[in-house]
């Protein structure tokens, strides 16, 4: 299934660098704004380590082509060992083009077929219909990689979590996280004009500068919207609900999906949520907070 996933992924991610990039930028010589919607995925793919940047959020499978991840280059990174986590190169980058320029073609045509059937519809809830079936879809392809192993999500509260007790749960958050993703691309190529401009970079044609220098502002502007998007939309309120999950929201894994967690398994420290957990629980019952257990891991944060 990992080779699978992988195969399929990097063949949809090589369409779209064709359909949305090489093609347009060889036959028109410039940049679309697909094109720039395919670049911002792939900067927003750098971005996925910080789901684990203070508490981990999943765990991928060791067997899966990956180099570890780029987290000691990043700043004031709290996790420890977190550039030895296992980060799919061969489908976790690519989902992020295909989660996003990929999307908001589909999405596009969607939404038009929605307006066509049900004029009297309003935009709200003609968005909302696309988020959902983003959800449906995104739920399906996420259950069976995690039946299948490919990955598994932890420290979400059972509260909001299908199948908890099992290394193949599946947080409701995460389908609308991600969902979310994939309609803010979606809306961002939905308003674009007959120029071919959006809403992050309409007014750059009235800028007193070259062409070039417009299409490399567009770019950025459009590459600025993928960033954002993705720590708004995904990674930093994926961040918060992993830190209101229980002790028990981090089941044991297998081997194979274990060496990238520092935390939360046998033998090994409790992770951040856990011990908040543990200090809630205590608190609540002696009334007063108690002193740091030796078990607990250190961030080197405050």
């Amino acid at each position: 299934m990992i080779r699978l996933t992988e195969v399929i992924s990097l063949a949809v991610f090589v369409l779209l660098l064709w359909y949305t990039l090489v093609r347009p930028a060889y036959r028109q010589r410039t940049i679309t704004l697909d094109g720039k919607l395919f670049l911002g995925g792939l900067f927003a793919s750098v971005l996925d380590v910080l789901c684990q940047m203070f508490n981990p959020t999943w765990a991928m499978n060791a067997h899966s082509l990956n180099l570890g991840t780029w987290a000691a280059q990043f700043p004031g990174f709290a996790a420890p060992q977190a550039d030895r986590w296992a980060w799919s190169l061969a489908w976790c980058m690519p989902a992020y083009i295909w989660l996003g320029v990929g999307a908001a073609i589909v999405g596009g045509a969607y939404l038009n077929v929605l307006r066509r059937r049900f004029p009297r519809w309003s935009t709200v809830g003609i968005y909302t219909v696309v988020l959902l079936t983003f959800m449906v879809v995104f739920g399906c392809l996420a259950t069976t990689w995690n039946r299948t192993g490919v990955y598994s999500y932890v420290s979400s509260p059972r509260a909001l979590t299908l199948w908890p007790d099992t290394t193949h749960r599946l947080p409701v958050t995460e389908l609308l996280f991600i969902s979310s993703y994939c309609l803010m691309f979606t809306w961002l190529r939905d308003s674009r004009d007959a120029r071919g401009r959006c809403a992050v970079d309409r007014d750059v044609d009235a800028l007193p500068v070259g062409t070039g220098v417009k299409t490399v502002l567009s770019t950025l502007a459009v590459c600025g919207w993928a960033g954002f998007t993705t720590l708004a939309a995904y990674q930093i309120p994926n961040d918060w609900i992993a830190m209101t999950g229980g002790r028990d929201s981090i089941p044991v894994l297998p081997s194979y999906q274990q060496g990238s967690l520092y935390c939360g398994q046998p033998g090994k420290p409790l992770c951040p949520n856990q011990y908040l957990d543990e200090l809630r629980h205590t608190y609540s019952d002696s009334g007063h907070a108690p002193a740091p257990t030796p078990d607990v891991v250190s961030t080197g944060g405050g």
